[in-house]
């Protein structure tokens, strides 16, 4: 496993992201129901962000190793390239399913304030 990233970049972005996070849950005052799709949403995501880099960390040495051949197996290159976006694929799609979970055991209230956080966030990023 990779562990915590390493670029200043990096890190100010998970802090960024989890301060926003943290204030996001802070304002929706969840009952106990919503605060299991919270978490569950919230351990997804992580779980497979960590899945993803550590993914791409193998494929990236995968490669490295494979320079060092005489004759580039560009085939199998792109046959690891494509597994790996496929498994990418198939993560990103469990997060959002969780945290789609998590939205739909919202109230119309706390739709609201989820979207409000999201638009800022949204201007703020761009």
């Amino acid at each position: 496993m990779m562990g915590a990233p390493s670029s200043p970049v990096a890190i100010a972005w998970k802090l960024r992201m989890q301060k926003q996070l943290d204030e996001l849950h802070g304002q929706l005052t969840l009952n106990a129901d919503q605060e299991k799709f919270w978490q569950a949403a919230l351990t997804t995501m992580k779980q497979n962000h960590q899945a993803m880099r550590d993914a791409h960390k193998q494929i990236h040495d995968q490669f490295k190793s494979m320079e060092n051949q005489p004759i580039l197996d560009l085939n199998a290159m792109h046959a690891a390239h494509q597994k790996m976006q496929e498994q990418d694929k198939q993560l990103h799609e469990q997060t959002t399913t969780a945290w789609l979970n998590f939205y739909n055991a919202l109230n119309d209230q706390q739709k609201t304030t989820g979207q409000h956080d999201a638009q800022k966030a949204l201007r703020a990023h761009a």
